[in-house]
């Protein structure tokens, strides 16, 4: 699981496609707030 944490939604969105090419799983996130591995975080894709 790669989690992806970035303000810009196009650049997360971007990162997120090209890792998904390679068969990486993503999880995206707007802001290190919301970021929580330890929570078991699940916003994929957002």
């Amino acid at each position: 699981m790669i989690y992806l944490v970035d303000d810009d939604e196009a650049v997360r969105n971007a990162l997120a496609l090209l890792l998904a090419t390679y068969g990486k799983e993503v999880a995206t996130f707007p802001m290190p707030r919301i970021f929580s591995p330890m929570s078991g975080a699940t916003n994929r894709g957002s």
